[in-house]
């Protein structure tokens, strides 16, 4: 079947289908749980997209580089979702919207070794659906 066709068949149900998680990454200064200042410009955005599509969900995803011990940084993690979700709440998003959960130094963005400083893996992943 052609495009045109599906959509001419199926226009109706294709309006209905809920959209596709969007997703947002916010980066942290080292050892902390402030943003840095390009990742403060996205909270707008985040917070918007949430409005704009009505979202019934959204997690909340910590995580940490790996210098220190895995403990820590798994507590560190924690700290910077909650901040976030912290920061939702403020804003008025509704609590029973929000799951949120942290990886530590987990799953990090970069694969790196141990004790090793990397930016990108100091991260909330925010999933707006």
């Amino acid at each position: 079947m052609e495009k045109t066709e599906v959509e001419s068949i199926f226009t109706e149900a294709l309006k209905i289908q809920p959209p596709q998680p969007t997703h947002f990454i916010l980066y942290f200064e080292t050892d902390s749980v402030d943003l840095a200042p390009e990742s403060q410009k996205l909270l707008p955005v985040i917070l918007e997209t949430i409005n704009e599509i009505k979202s019934v969900s959204v997690s909340v995803i910590g995580h940490s580089d790996t210098p220190g011990k895995k403990a820590y940084n798994l507590t560190l993690s924690k700290r910077r979702a909650q901040a976030i979700t912290d920061l939702l709440l403020e804003k008025g998003i509704d609590k029973k919207q929000i799951e949120t959960t942290s990886h530590g130094e987990e799953n990090p963005l970069v694969k790196t070794g141990d004790n090793v400083s990397e930016p990108k893996n100091r991260r909330v992943e925010v999933v707006v659906r």
